[in-house]
């Protein structure tokens, strides 16, 4: 190859702007997110001011009202598939484990997120009804404390 032709290659490789990625599923979920509505089963259920769910990129979920953790170890994982994003939650309390199945969405500063009953399986909209039994979360990003 010609030492002309060689520079022309190059220089058309670095100078075409590359196509921007899409964020990552992880990235959409992972932060600080203020509870601002939540349904179970149909029914509006009340919950305490200033509860934030804490989604850790290394996979922990930490569930907080006010300054204080909420007890157990929990974790989510996503899951790939056709449809809307999918995670599945985990929690281990007194022993005992639970594993939820559910989908979510982020849109802007707002998530949803439907959960399944423990052990059940995963929703397949974004509803709560007394049939389903499923738990409808609205979420707000919130400003992460340090």
């Amino acid at each position: 190859m010609s030492p002309t032709l060689l520079f022309a290659a190059l220089a058309l490789s670095t100078a075409a702007p590359k196509l921007k990625d899409p964020p990552r599923a992880e990235s959409l979920i992972v932060g600080r997110w203020e509870v601002v509505k939540w349904t179970q089963s149909g029914s509006e259920m009340a919950f305490a001011e200033n509860t934030v769910h804490d989604y850790t990129a290394d996979g922990k979920r930490v569930i907080r009202r006010g300054d204080s953790a909420e007890d157990g170890e929990r974790r989510f994982e996503l899951v790939p598939k056709d449809g809307p994003l999918a995670v599945d939650l985990h929690r281990v309390l007194d022993g005992m484990s639970d594993h939820y199945r559910g989908i979510y969405k982020v849109e802007k500063d707002t998530m949803q997120l439907c959960i399944g009953r423990p052990g059940g399986d995963r929703p397949t909209a974004f509803e709560s009804t007394a049939d389903n039994g499923w738990i409808l979360m609205t979420f707000k990003r919130a400003a992460r404390k340090e």
